[in-house]
């Protein structure tokens, strides 16, 4: 398989995988095409970073890219998670500035738990970028523990501020759903760091903008299909309704 038939594969089904977790939990519009476009965006952020915990910088037997690809895609994917958490908190502010009452220590828990969680992803993403990595940990493997473990702690922070919010996880069974996506993914992150490492044996060499581009590719159509998808269902709505 070429490097850009391997890449499109492998957008293609991460795509398909962020599509089918919006579509699992997302509900009927509740506050309008702005707000419920931005909370549609937490979603997708979720799913990616589920994806960080399947593409953990480890190399894998699919896709055949060298082992660097797995390297700069996690990081990628970490960059676009960070993005759509960012234009998922903006947009929401600027629809609605009263939120910003909901950044004060006075605010619901499941509130505050998605500002921690925020907070601990800039940090973690800045104390794994290279140029800081060096200075901030001395010792790797402290480095990868302090990062994995942050990471949990940030997804358990995450899962609360989804639950507790309500707006679109309003049923037992989508959170039933949730929990059990979430353990399956960790169970198999565990047992993927465990596994040996697959060498670079018969592999498709990739440019250092694949992942990149990747990435990038997932967020435009993904953001694309989301903003369709409650048009749609706006108007379908909006049709229905006396």
């Amino acid at each position: 398989m070429s490097q850009s038939k391997a890449a499109f594969v492998l957008t293609a089904q991460i795509s398909l995988f962020l599509v089918l977790l919006l579509t699992i939990f997302y509900a009927a519009p509740i506050a309008g095409f702005v707000w419920d476009f931005a909370n549609a965006l937490g979603y997708v952020a979720v799913g990616y970073f589920l994806l960080l915990f399947i593409f953990s910088g480890k190399p894998k037997t699919y896709p055949l890219f060298k082992g660097h690809f797995f390297t700069r895609f996690h990081r990628d994917l970490g960059f676009g998670a960070f993005f759509l958490t960012f234009m998922h908190i903006a947009i929401l502010l600027i629809k609605e500035p009263l939120l910003l009452e909901h950044l004060k220590l006075a605010a619901p828990w499941y509130m505050l738990s998605g500002l921690v969680a925020s907070l601990i992803m800039i940090l973690i993403i800045i104390s794994s970028l290279v140029r800081y990595r060096g200075r901030i940990w001395k010792d790797y493997h402290r480095f990868q523990w302090v990062h994995k473990w942050g990471s949990i702690i940030f997804c358990l922070l995450i899962g609360y501020h989804i639950i507790g919010s309500g707006f679109y996880m309003n049923s037992h069974y989508k959170v039933i759903l949730l929990s059990i996506i979430c353990l399956v993914t960790l169970i198999y992150y565990v047992r993927d760091q465990k596994a040996k490492t697959v060498d670079n044996q018969a592999r498709v060499k990739s440019s250092k903008y694949t992942p990149t581009w990747i990435s990038i590719s997932v967020v435009i159509l993904f953001s694309m299909a989301t903003f369709l998808l409650i048009l749609l269902q706006h108007e379908y709505f909006s049709n229905v309704t006396p």
